[in-house]
């Protein structure tokens, strides 16, 4: 995958994620979102949802995943952070997610209730979008100075 840095601040965390291994997919939560409504462009406003970031990476080393799961996971912001695989069905590869821990483990909870996970955080815990998004530059510090970079 050779794709630019992604500009978005919710994004950074990501474009350094790329440093450790080319990724063969990536993605990210926005705060707002461009949507084409009724031929006209109208931003919608996501800030409620958490933030996260996922990627696969193209050749995974399992060294770099421990220690991204360490430091994420030592990391000591407004919310506690986790980061989460998921194996694809059929599909060589993982895909992995760093979130706020309770958005990875309310995954379940948030299907029980026919929700996407993040709307039913919002629901739940409104304050934690807010309180995680202002964390996203202090976690990238971390695992910078976890990977030396």
């Amino acid at each position: 995958m050779d794709e630019a840095a992604i500009a978005d601040p919710e994004g950074a965390l990501l474009n350094f994620i790329g440093e450790l291994g080319e990724l063969e997919w990536r993605k990210y939560q926005r705060r707002a979102v461009v949507k084409l409504i009724g031929g006209e462009n109208q931003i919608e406003d996501r800030s409620d949802l958490p933030p996260f970031v996922s990627f696969r990476f193209k050749d995974e080393n399992e060294s770099t995943i421990q220690r991204l799961w360490a430091a994420v996971a030592n990391f000591e912001g407004n919310t506690r952070w986790g980061l989460f695989g998921h194996e694809r069905e059929g599909l060589a590869g993982v895909n992995w997610t760093i979130c706020p821990e309770v958005a990875g483990t309310a995954r379940d909870i948030a299907k029980s209730h026919g929700r996407p996970v993040g709307d039913y955080i919002a629901e739940v815990q409104p304050t934690l979008a807010e309180l995680a998004y202002e964390d996203l530059a202090g976690l990238e510090s971390a695992l910078r100075v976890e990977f030396g970079r």
